[in-house]
């Protein structure tokens, strides 16, 4: 999708803000609706309306290389149930302050709090490390509930005029700050964290500029943003599932923090957290397959390796 701006044609821009007039029209309606009947809505929209929209072959042919055993109808059976969970986020999203209070607070159960515990201890800024797992916009959430802020790191939409409505209703509920993705961004966590406070970000997603590391026993271009933050600057890495239950219930799932192994080079240590959170990520799937995104093309190569890749993958088997 084109970026919307004043130099777009008009009629990009015309048709961004109906685009955007349709989905915030539809999102302000939930707001006067139930949790559990906003997110019936989202789902039926998302099972209905977007999944056969998504049925692609090369949605399918990811999913295959997770799950292997999968035929094409039970890969779509899965697209369907994504899509399902995907509506439900969006139209919850639009609501996000009635998790917020005690009584949303009670839509939340925990696993791992001995992890939590550790984190608490170590003294060290925290980066809270998910994926697009279950309702990932509720992660922020969940560790609200918890006593903890952070800096969220987070992709604007293309539409401008959404971006900022989503911007508004996460400002609204004490986000610390929402940093951009980019070298703007990683100046930016890199302040917070020296600052002592905590950094949120997805990890989940393909990145060209990434390094290579399995997932699901196939390399995948990864981020490795959260290792070079973890070494460089001492934050403890802290990764986090927010889990769908029925009726707009979840569960927060704490794994076990990620520390420098110190396995003697910088590139050893880096390619060592990246691969545990890419671990973290497959048992997440494995374990809710439809609460992940298919979508990615996830396991694409990169064209042609970064030059910090080269130097990592070089200086890793030095």
């Amino acid at each position: 999708m084109a970026k919307t701006g004043s130099n777009d044609p008009l009629g990009v821009r015309i048709r961004r803000v109906l685009e955007a007039g349709l989905l915030i029209g539809l999102l302000s309606l939930a707001r006067l609706m139930s949790i559990e009947r906003s997110a019936a809505i989202g789902g039926w929209v998302g099972r209905h309306i977007a999944a056969p929209l998504m049925r692609k072959s090369s949605t399918i042919e990811t999913i295959q290389i997770a799950f292997p055993e999968r035929d094409r109808a039970a890969a779509i059976e899965l697209i369907d149930g994504m899509a399902d969970n995907l509506g439900r986020t969006v139209a919850e999203s639009a609501i996000l302050e009635k998790f917020m209070d005690e009584a949303g607070r009670e839509r939340f159960t925990f696993e791992g709090l001995e992890h939590v515990a550790t984190t608490k201890a170590s003294g060290k800024p925290i980066l809270f490390v998910s994926g697009h797992l279950g309702n990932f916009e509720l992660s922020f959430v969940a560790i609200h509930h918890l006593g903890w802020n952070a800096s969220v790191v987070s992709r604007r939409p293309n539409n401008r005029y959404i971006a900022d409505w989503y911007a508004n209703k996460r400002n609204a509920i004490g986000y610390d700050a929402q940093i951009p993705k980019g070298p703007e961004g990683m100046r930016q966590m890199v302040s917070v964290l020296k600052k002592g406070g905590n950094v949120g970000m997805l990890m989940d997603q393909r990145l060209t500029e990434g390094i290579p590391v399995p997932l699901f026993g196939r390399e995948a271009m990864t981020v490795h943003t959260p290792a070079i933050l973890a070494i460089s600057h001492g934050a403890i890495i802290q990764p986090l599932a927010v889990r769908r239950n029925p009726g707009s219930r979840f569960t927060a799932v704490f794994h076990p923090p990620i520390l420098p192994p110190g396995l003697g080079s910088e590139a050893r240590d880096i390619f060592a957290i990246t691969e545990a959170l890419n671990a973290f990520v497959e048992t997440e799937v494995r374990a809710r397959p439809t609460d992940w995104l298919w979508m990615h093309k996830r396991w694409a190569p990169a064209k042609e390796l970064s030059r910090r890749a080269r130097r990592l993958l070089a200086e890793r088997v030095q």
